[in-house]
């Protein structure tokens, strides 16, 4: 998978730097538990659903001048989003348990955690989407660029 060829690569420089510097030996059993728990890291199914939550959360408007745009926004997103890596928010969403003790989390926190998540993923979407027209692009990832359609 993507996440681990990224976990991969990290820890392949980070060792040929500590090589290179002679230092391989004080941290190689620091990053030996750091490398297993990074690859035991499984993008949780419940992340992937809340995008199901906050597209129902944007359509519940009931502003008729606000549902044809919200409808163009949803069609945006479920064409941009979902085909991202999500990598951002995997940061994020395990940032955020890193930094949290278990016991203190709770759905609303991890409700919270997942809504900042899709939030930077469709940031990243808008981005690219901007990118592609200034940049005048045909295609992102094989696909026909949005403002082409």
């Amino acid at each position: 998978s993507m996440i681990e060829i990224i976990i991969n690569t990290s820890f392949s420089f980070v060792n040929t730097v500590l090589e290179r510097f002679g230092l391989k030996k004080i941290y190689e059993n620091k990053i030996t538990d750091c490398e297993q728990q990074l690859a035991s890291y499984e993008h949780p199914k419940t992340f992937e659903s809340f995008f199901a939550t906050v597209r129902d959360d944007m359509n519940s408007y009931d502003d008729p001048k606000l549902k044809k745009v919200l409808k163009r926004i949803d069609e945006i997103l479920i064409y941009t989003v979902p085909s991202g890596e999500n990598f951002r928010a995997i940061l994020t969403v395990q940032t955020f348990k890193n930094m949290v003790n278990e016991v203190s989390i709770n759905d609303k926190l991890l409700k919270q955690c997942y809504a900042l998540s899709w939030f930077e993923e469709i940031t990243q979407a808008a981005s690219l989407v901007y990118h592609d027209m200034m940049k005048k692009s045909d295609t992102r990832n094989g696909k026909r660029c949005l403002h082409l359609r």
